[in-house]
């Protein structure tokens, strides 16, 4: 009695070469993930003044750089963060930023290392979620109360940041990006390299 073999599609046959190289799940995956608080508020942005203006705080990184610095706070100190005030424009902090979650407190934001008198928070929202949250995952929009230092100024490409004063509620969000590991993409490519060759030898038979 003959042999038969099943033949699959190219598609499919790639298909279960990734199942096969990823495990068929995320966990060789990195992600990037971008922390954002808003509110409105008043301030000075160098020597730009700025009153009751929508303001966007974003810090992007990665979900690899997240640590628990002390129990129950959670910190991303690995990143771009930069500003956007309406009608002033978009400026980059030049301090050393991080975005945190104090479970404690229930609060979630984006805070400064190294500006005069810091270590300090530049904008914070208060939420019940916060509670159980580690920065790890996408989450919100969520909004509550929020907390500024209008005793602090931070460092940006357009000159000291402050904020006198904000609305009753602010907005945190975090979004995800998921991003193969270099490692995944060399088995990737090292698989479909393997494919090809099995298909040249069954072409060439």
């Amino acid at each position: 009695m003959g042999k038969h073999c099943l033949r699959l599609p190219p598609v499919v046959a790639v298909v279960i070469l990734l199942i096969g190289i990823t495990g068929g799940s995320t966990s060789a995956m990195a992600g990037s993930i971008t922390y954002t608080e808003s509110d409105t508020a008043s301030g000075t942005l160098g020597t730009a003044s700025f009153t009751n203006a929508l303001v966007t705080i974003s810090f992007s990184g990665n979900t690899s750089t997240v640590s628990q610095t002390s129990l129950g706070f959670w910190e991303n100190d690995t990143g771009t963060t930069t500003v956007t005030i309406a009608g002033i424009g978009t400026a980059t902090f030049t301090d050393a930023m991080f975005a945190f979650d104090n479970q404690g407190a229930i609060a979630a934001g984006i805070g400064d290392n190294s500006c005069t008198g810091c270590r300090g928070s530049v904008m914070d929202t208060f939420n019940l979620a916060f509670g159980s949250y580690d920065l790890m995952s996408a989450i919100g929009p969520l909004s509550g109360g929020v907390f500024i230092r209008p005793d602090l100024s931070y460092g940006t490409n357009s000159g000291l940041l402050n904020f006198s004063s904000a609305g009753a509620t602010s907005t945190f969000t975090a979004t995800t990006t998921a991003v193969p590991e270099p490692a995944c993409l060399m088995l990737l490519g090292s698989g479909v390299l393997g494919l090809a060759g099995v298909v040249r030898r069954k072409l060439s038979l």
